[in-house]
């Protein structure tokens, strides 16, 4: 379904603002906090938090029309809770976005070697550093717009044939 809502949506122009959701958890307030400097150093985002009580807003849509949303997006953030390699930097490939994600995950260089993250890419910065990463953004976007619909579409197939359950 996936290959077929990505010829569907993944190509066109797409917005350079940071996309990403993220649940506020009581339990993780540094994660929260980071991601309001973040949004404040960069006006122009696409970035939410949503309580952990109204998670019906993002995840009662059908599945499709969440994906049609990452694909209007170059760049994806990426904040797992705790340090763990998220489904997220996958998803975001498969959506053609370029994630960006925190050195501190040591499990990605594991399943996707620094070489090809320079490739696709996968631009890392430092999770407890908010001007890290907002360099890694403006990074991202000029290395969406170097390797644009092209590149976009490489990194979905990239996923989809690598990172899937399936191909697993």
């Amino acid at each position: 379904d996936v290959a077929e809502w990505f010829n569907e949506h993944g190509g066109g122009n797409r917005s350079p603002d940071l996309y990403g959701g993220f649940v506020e958890y009581v339990f993780e307030p540094a994660r929260t906090e980071f991601l309001h400097k973040v949004m404040a150093m960069l006006p122009q985002h696409a970035l939410t938090i949503l309580s952990e009580t109204n998670l019906k807003s993002y995840f009662g849509r059908a599945e499709k029309d969440r994906f049609a949303e990452w694909c209007r997006y170059q760049t994806s953030l990426i904040l797992p809770l705790r340090n763990d390699l998220s489904q997220r930097v996958f998803d975001a490939l498969l959506a053609g976005l370029i994630p960006l994600v925190p050195e501190e995950i040591k499990d990605l260089d594991d399943v996707v070697p620094r070489e090809l993250q320079e490739s696709l890419p996968i631009i890392r910065f430092r999770m407890k550093d908010p001007a890290s990463a907002v360099a890694a953004y403006r990074l991202a976007v000029e290395r969406f717009a170097q390797g644009g619909e092209e590149a976009a579409r490489a990194r979905h197939v990239h996923a989809l044939e690598n990172h899937m359950f399936a191909s697993r």
